[in-house]
Order: structure tokens, then C-alpha cells, then sequence
């Protein structure tokens, strides 16, 4: 059985400090200082939003009433990321109890200075 995922990406302008979908070819827009590309992990939260790398996701926990990950593309795969370290980006399944809160270019408050990687 095949799987299909659909690939898409989404584009943080720098300068203009606006979050887009490319119009072109992400090859148009691969040699560009002034923009980040984030890509589509395939999964979406339990509000239907879907979720890219660069989301800022907020998950229930059994000790904290809700703990915040960035999801970051590491060693081949999308993870969540709080910076001690990494959690396992499950399936659409587990998804829905994830939610997106924000991203790391547009929400930086929702995380103070604990931003991976940034």
C-alpha cells in the first residue's frame, strides 16, 4: 500500500515579517537570505490546523497542565524539541491531542528565550 503525504511548505519573510505559501517553486526560493521555509509535517492538530516545522505545539501532560515543544526536523524526522530534549512526533493519531499555539517567528513570548536553535 502506497502512502501518500502531501509536501508543501510554508515561508517566514524576514524583512517583511509576514508567514506565506509560496506562489512558486521552492527551488525559486531555496538561495534566499530573507525568508525561512518550513515544511509541512503531514499532521494536523486537534483543531485541524495543520502543523510545520517552526510550530510552537502545546501538549498535555500528566505533572504540567500543558507543556510547549517546537517542531523541528531532526536526523530525518519531525520531532518536538524543548530544548533538554527531543520527543517522538507521532502519528496523526496522537496528534489530536496536540494543538498549535504559535510559531517561533511570529509567538517568540510563548517560549522567553528557550527557543531551539534560534
Amino acid at each position: 500500500m502506497a502512502v501518500k503525504r502531501t509536501i508543501k511548505f510554508r515561508i517566514w519573510n524576514k524583512t517583511s515579517k509576514e508567514m506565506y505559501q509560496p506562489h512558486a517553486f521552492i527551488e525559486d526560493y531555496e538561495s534566499r537570505d530573507d525568508i525561512e521555509l518550513m515544511q509541512f509535517t503531514g499532521l494536523s492538530d486537534r483543531l485541524g490546523k495543520e502543523i510545520y516545522e517552526g510550530d510552537i505545539i502545546q501538549v498535555p501532560h500528566k505533572l504540567m497542565k500543558k507543556y510547549k515543544w517546537e517542531v523541528i526536523f531532526h536526523k530525518g524526522a519531525f520531532v518536538l524539541s524543548d530544548k533538554i530534549g527531543f520527543r517522538h512526533f507521532y502519528s496523526q493519531k496522537y496528534s489530536q491531542n496536540y494543538e498549535v499555539i504559535g510559531n517561533i517567528y511570529e509567538s517568540k513570548h510563548l517560549f522567553g528565550n528557550s527557543i531551539v536553535g534560534k
